[in-house]
């Protein structure tokens, strides 16, 4: 049998109880763009679905602020990890797609790593150039394939 951590629960429901009816409705919608993507990225055509998560299209009149921008990339990527255990891929273009539609522009990015001789991938979120629902620290670790071209950015391959 599984030994339960009480502790972490209890850190996690602590956390949880500090969430806003706002933070509750982005979490569920967050669920249901998780949910649908996860099936999408297995049936549907990598660049359409590409294409799908970035399609800018505002539901309300006001694109959010930068603090918000970050509170619905956090919530979204944590849903994903902590709720469904997604892959990186799925919660990155969930999070482009929840922003979008609240007419934020953003960038799904690809990474690569040597893991034991083994090529290991990572996906993220970026806006202007910087990271949303990732470290700067955690994507030192991977070479990002250049958007525009296709190419692997720079990194020593020992």
């Amino acid at each position: 049998m599984a030994r339960i951590d009480a502790h972490r629960w209890r850190e996690q429901l602590r956390r949880v109880g500090g969430f806003s009816v706002g933070d509750w409705l982005i979490a569920t919608e967050a669920i249901a763009t998780l949910a649908a993507v996860s099936v999408a990225v297995r049936c549907v055509a990598p660049l359409r679905m590409h294409a799908w998560a970035h399609e800018v299209r505002q539901i309300s009149g006001n694109v959010p602020p930068p603090d918000a921008v970050r509170r619905i990339a956090w919530l979204t990527d944590v849903t994903g990890r902590r709720v469904l255990g997604v892959t990186c891929l799925t919660r990155a273009l969930a999070v482009a797609r929840l922003l979008a539609r609240r007419g934020v522009a953003t960038e799904v990015r690809i990474g690569v790593r040597k893991v034991e001789g083994q090529l290991a991938a990572h996906a993220w979120v970026e806006r202007e150039g910087r990271p949303l629902n990732e470290t700067a620290r955690h994507l030192r670790q991977f070479a990002p394939f250049d958007t525009a071209s296709g190419r692997i950015g720079e990194m020593h391959w020992s």
